[in-house]
């Protein structure tokens, strides 16, 4: 029996395998820390070994996960434009009155986002903090428990800079950089 090297979807490496049995190939392939043999590999065998699934379930379960997110989705969004005017009148606070009808556009957009607003209330929060004298370690622990991901870490802190204040984000930036080396130094050698 002939290894080989098969790349793509499930579904196209059967296909592959299946074409081997038919033109007399007996080969094995790898996939996903599976081994699947052209000599009796089936849509359903395949989708059970790798998934745990057969094909039909497997797709039932996709479409179920797939519907779960997209109601969690557009319940994250009914709640965000439900604070939207609690959102407003915070930032108001905190933000330059010239800047209010462009936090309006910008709250907007982030409701109808890939968060659905869900970083707009962490953003408030840090310039609340920031704004009551809060230390830049108790608003950097603020930012930490809000756990973003780069891309919403990026868009938190451009948000903060255009409408509050460039000056935190660079303190927060530099305290983070300071605790990074700190943690890098202070790494103890694994043996």
């Amino acid at each position: 029996m002939t290894k080989v090297e098969l790349y793509g979807n499930l579904d196209s490496v059967v296909r592959t395998l299946i074409s081997f049995r038919e033109n007399g190939f007996d080969v094995c392939c790898d996939f996903n820390g599976h081994t699947l043999y052209s000599r009796d590999v089936t849509l359903d065998s395949a989708y059970l070994e790798v998934t745990g699934y057969t094909y039909r379930a497997y797709l039932q379960k996709q479409k179920e996960v797939m519907d779960e997110y997209r109601a969690r989705q557009e319940k994250e969004k009914e709640e965000a434009r439900a604070k939207k005017p609690e959102w407003i009148e915070r930032g108001r606070k905190l933000i330059p009155q010239e800047l209010w009808a462009k936090w309006e556009e910008c709250l907007d957009i982030r409701i109808h986002d890939l968060y659905n607003g869900t970083e707009v209330e962490g953003i408030i929060q840090i310039m609340e903090a920031h704004k009551a004298g809060k230390s830049i370690d108790e608003i950097y622990s603020i930012l930490e428990a809000q756990h973003h991901s780069g891309a919403s870490y990026g868009i938190a802190m451009s948000i903060i800079r255009y409408f509050y204040s460039e000056e935190l984000c660079n303190q927060l930036q530099a305290f983070e950089e300071t605790k990074r080396n700190e943690a890098k130094n202070n790494k103890k050698p694994t043996v």
